[in-house]
């Protein structure tokens, strides 16, 4: 991830990392109703289960995988999760931490926020997003 100041962060999913005021930890642990937790998912972590655990978490979830929407959809079928398709994200959209900062501050629906995500375009990846119950896919 890169803020508007081209200030580089990434993280594994593997290890604990401080991001921020807050951390990166397994899921499961219960936070504060006014924070967010980001999932990374591996391609075997995208099941019913790993949401549900997630789900457990907190309210307020974005998940990051590599996998496509049909994809995503075969390993969710049993579960209650909208997908959307998102594929005209530009280059130049707001940084992915301003967007997080605005959804976080956002105080309409979860069904009805909305996640501007800047991609750096060079790593050629489709990225998918679960945000609060709804999967959107970035190409």
């Amino acid at each position: 991830m890169e803020d508007e100041r081209g200030k580089k962060a990434s993280f594994t999913p593997k290890a604990d990392s401080k991001l921020e005021y807050h951390y990166c930890e397994a899921f499961g642990n219960s936070l504060n109703k006014n924070q967010t937790v980001i999932a990374v998912f591996n391609e075997k972590e995208v099941n019913n289960s790993t949401i549900n655990q997630i789900r457990r978490s907190g309210k307020n979830i974005i998940g990051i995988t590599g996998l496509d929407n049909e994809s995503i959809q075969k390993r969710l079928q049993q579960s209650e999760i909208s997908t959307t398709v998102l594929s005209d994200i530009q280059q130049g959209d707001e940084s992915f931490i301003k967007a997080a900062d605005v959804a976080k501050h956002n105080v309409t629906p979860d069904i009805q926020k909305q996640l501007n995500i800047a991609i750096d375009w060079r790593t050629k990846s489709t990225i998918s997003v679960l945000l609060n119950s709804e999967i959107r896919v970035f190409r």
